[in-house]
Formats: C-alpha cells, structure tokens, sequence
C-alpha cells in the first residue's frame, strides 16, 4: 500500500525539482542585487519578439 502512495511523490518530486533549484537560484541573483531593468527587458523583448 506504501508504494501506492511513494512511486507518486516520488515522481512528483523528480519533476517538480528543476522549480525548487531555479527559485532558490533566482532568490540568489536577488539578494545580490542582480535585477533586469525595465528599460533592459522592454529592450529584449522587442529585439526577440518579432
């Protein structure tokens, strides 16, 4: 019965992982101060939009 419920955490976890590792990365960049200026972004994503 165990196993019913652990394969699916299991699976949830390995999946949702790479979210866990890129917010903690991202909080990270943040706390030094690392940001995307408005002028910056509004920049990239005319270049790429189009």
């Amino acid at each position: 019965m165990s196993d019913l419920f652990d394969q699916p955490c299991r699976a949830f976890h390995e999946l949702e992982a790479w979210q866990i590792k890129e917010i903690k990365q991202s909080i990270k960049e943040a706390d030094a101060g690392e940001f995307v200026f408005d002028a910056d972004l509004a920049i990239a994503i005319t270049k790429y939009a189009s």
